[in-house]
């Protein structure tokens, strides 16, 4: 979902991944269900604005509510406990972005 007023923009986004089983190792097991929202603010200043012409500033919260990817078991002592191929390993990420066109 987007939300736009003259040059600032604000979207939020919902991820959500599907549970599953998991019939590596018997017996088989459920793997729960993953869920994160990000936000993004946007602005852009103008093409008349002085040296601050034309430049974007973003800064985005990916996961803000620092969800983990849902436990599965594993055989390894060092192996992760989580399915890194289905499921995003990194918690709540903050950015800062400044750009500028020429």
């Amino acid at each position: 979902m987007e939300w736009q007023h003259n040059n600032f923009s604000l979207t939020g986004v919902f991820s959500y991944i599907g549970g599953s089983l998991d019939d590596r190792i018997q017996p088989v097991t459920e793997v729960g269900s993953y869920r994160s929202v990000d936000l993004v603010a946007r602005y852009e200043t103008g093409a008349d604005t002085g040296p601050l012409s034309d430049m974007s500033f973003t800064i985005s919260a990916l996961n803000i509510f620092n969800n983990k990817p849902p436990y599965i078991r594993t055989t390894s002592s060092l192996g992760y406990h989580y399915d890194s191929n289905n499921f995003p390993s990194v918690g709540r990420f903050i950015s800062l972005s400044i750009s500028k066109s020429f």
